[in-house]
């Protein structure tokens, strides 16, 4: 009997000591699993999870799991498609998450030392011929290219990039709920492709996706996605198009509507956003062109980013300029402005997630200024005048005129 018990316990070492060596760190770098120069990049990612363990703790303390863990499955799926540089930049960022404080470089130069070891003949792809990333049967017509070739607008490749993506809500999740959440951001993906933040919409779609495919697939629908956007035509108002042409006031409303038609097409329903975009629209019919580039970018204040308000301020600007029947008006305006006594002071004040901005217009020395005041909830107090900062005695010095103005 002992001598059994002990061949017993003699074959289970054997069997686990391999495991175990394989297991444990060596001299050489205490945090690989494997000393093996050249490894898969199946055993390195399994390697940076196992490193990644006491980090992934931290971001779950901190409130911050799930973005840790979309970050770190983007960074996968850029292991299995090659793009290694990018996974290393995604691996930080999941990183910075957790702990936000610098203080892991050491660990990130263990995950940079693992990516070396990648040989990457082994990045294979093997899904058989004719099947897509779910294995299901590709059904293409004879002679049908299986990449974009030809231009599209960018509403267009939003709906094909949906069409594309319905197998994931439609089969792979059965969860309702899950199937809503995956429907909602995959539609704020679209919105990315329809306001033209192209790299955006990439790293969007990259997240929304990969929670439900293995990265290797993931990676490959990518690339049939990035295709797409690709193959889309930037919109360019008429007057972009022609310099020389006139406008009406009905043709500056139409390119206004053009400029602005992804966030109509998301916000149509919003009550303040569309009394703001009648106010718009009322100023351009009234051929009040100056308050009509100003109230620009109050119209579209909390409904999108800033740096694309900005851009296509400016290019509605360009569009009033080659509307002559509102460039009369505004002329005419200005005038009586600074005839009066004391200049019309305008103010406006919108609140945001995180902010309270409060606007005052005025015209000044034949120029109309913009003098912002910008309130954080977390204390911060910042001024700008015409975007630029600025001191807050310039806000309350023409503050105090707006008060005795009323």
């Amino acid at each position: 009997m002992f001598l059994r018990a002990l061949k017993i316990l003699l074959l289970a070492f054997l069997l686990i000591a391999p495991l175990m060596m394989v297991a444990q760190p060596t001299g050489d770098d205490p945090n690989r699993l494997s000393q093996s120069t050249d490894i898969g990049p199946l055993e390195v990612i399994r390697n940076i999870d196992r490193l990644l363990g006491e980090t992934k703790i931290e971001a779950v303390q901190a409130g911050r799991g799930k973005e840790f863990n979309d970050k770190v499955n983007i960074a996968k799926s850029f292991v299995h498609a090659n793009h290694i540089a990018k996974a290393r930049a995604s691996y930080g960022e999941a990183i910075i998450l957790a702990w936000n404080r610098g203080e892991q470089q050491q660990l990130l130069e263990s995950i940079h030392r693992e990516l070396d070891r990648i040989e990457h003949n082994l990045i294979l792809d093997s899904r058989p011929e004719g099947l897509d990333e779910n294995y299901q049967p590709i059904e293409q017509a004879a002679g049908t290219p299986t990449t974009v070739t030809e231009s599209m607008d960018k509403y267009a490749a939003g709906i094909k990039i949906d069409e594309m993506l319905a197998f994931l809500h439609s089969e792979i999740l059965n969860d309702k709920a899950k199937q809503l959440t995956l429907i909602g951001d995959l539609s704020d993906c679209r919105h990315l492709v329809e306001m033209e933040r192209f790299e955006e919409a990439e790293a969007a779609y990259h997240a929304a996706i990969i929670q439900h495919l293995d990265p290797r697939w993931t990676s490959q629908l990518l690339e049939e996605i990035n295709g797409v956007v690709a193959a889309v035509e930037p919109t360019m108002t008429i007057t972009e198009r022609d310099p020389n042409i006139e406008l009406t006031k009905q043709g500056c409303k139409e390119e206004l509507d053009k400029l602005l038609a992804p966030v109509i097409r998301r916000y149509g329903g919003n009550a303040v956003f569309k009394r703001r975009l009648d106010s718009l629209h009322y100023l351009v019919n009234d051929g009040q062109g100056e308050a009509a580039r100003n109230a620009f970018e109050t119209t579209l204040d909390g409904f999108a980013p800033e740096p694309w308000i900005e851009h296509n301020a400016s290019r509605f600007y360009e569009v009033i300029e080659h509307t002559p029947s509102l460039l009369l008006n505004s002329e005419g305006a200005s005038t009586n402005a600074v005839a009066m006594d004391q200049p019309p002071i305008l103010y406006f004040t919108d609140k945001m997630e995180g902010r309270t901005i409060e606007r005052l217009r005025i015209l000044e020395d034949n120029e109309l200024k913009t003098y912002k005041k910008v309130t954080h909830n977390w204390g911060g107090v910042f001024y700008f005048v015409n975007e630029e900062p600025t001191k807050d005695t310039e806000w309350l010095r023409v503050w105090k005129l707006y008060e005795l103005q009323q």
